[in-house]
């Protein structure tokens, strides 16, 4: 248990700089940490996470649940850039 605090803190970017969306789309996707785990360990940075978690979500749905027009094209470029097309 000690060590996974050790690895965590050893994984991410210092607490005092903002983390980017590659960072947090890394932490979720490839190091498979949870986003509750993620924003209870960026707080301030929680609308990022949310986002980079609905990535996951396909683009017909998120076009049903996301009712701001600018938060959906922001998630559907992230989903583009990261994932390389509209699933």
């Amino acid at each position: 248990m000690v060590y996974f605090a050790v690895k965590w803190r050893d994984e991410t970017v210092d607490n005092k700089s903002a983390v980017t969306y590659r960072e947090i789309f890394d932490l979720k996707f490839r190091r498979g940490y949870s986003t509750s785990e993620l924003i209870e360990r960026y707080p301030k940075e929680a609308d990022k996470v949310r986002e980079i978690a609905l990535l996951q979500i396909p683009t017909s749905l998120l076009k049903k649940v996301v009712p701001q027009t600018e938060v959906l094209q922001r998630i559907l470029s992230l989903k583009k850039r990261f994932f390389g097309l509209f699933g």
